[in-house]
């Protein structure tokens, strides 16, 4: 993953992130107005920022895809590398963790009588919103 910040090395992004208390922090670590990101993180908007379009399945059907317009992938793409330089996936997580995928995952079953395999139907289009309260805390709204 590439560094999608400017004039910010590693060590800066991640004491940056850390330090994150407010809102007021986590908009100029994203390098944009407070404003900018109550437009990009308010629920009402969201459809103005995403291009919607279908493709076709192997298996027949449709998928739908929501794709991040420009500046909301850039958002994105700062939490993510912010993220990435913080976190050290626990050894069990395979799914979504670089340089781990399916046969890091399917390594640990390979003596297993059963294994046990689903996918979650329709997790992606959840709607979910990042708010502060009146204390500065970060809350999930689902």
């Amino acid at each position: 993953m590439m560094n999608p910040f400017v004039d910010m090395d590693n060590y800066d992004i991640r004491s940056k992130f850390q330090g994150i208390s407010n809102v007021s922090d986590l908009a100029s670590f994203l390098q944009i107005s407070r404003k900018s990101l109550a437009y990009y993180s308010n629920k009402k908007f969201t459809e103005r920022h995403y291009e919607v379009f279908e493709i076709p399945k192997k298996s027949g059907g449709t998928r739908i895809i929501e794709a991040p317009k420009d500046a909301i992938k850039l958002i994105q793409r700062k939490l993510a590398y912010a993220i990435s330089l913080n976190y050290t996936p626990l050894n069990c997580v395979a799914g979504f963790a670089q340089g781990r995928g399916v046969t890091y995952g399917a390594k640990k079953h390979r003596k297993q009588r059963e294994v046990l395999n689903f996918d979650l139907d329709n997790f992606f289009p959840l709607n979910f919103q990042v708010k502060c309260n009146d204390d500065n805390e970060f809350l999930i709204v689902v």
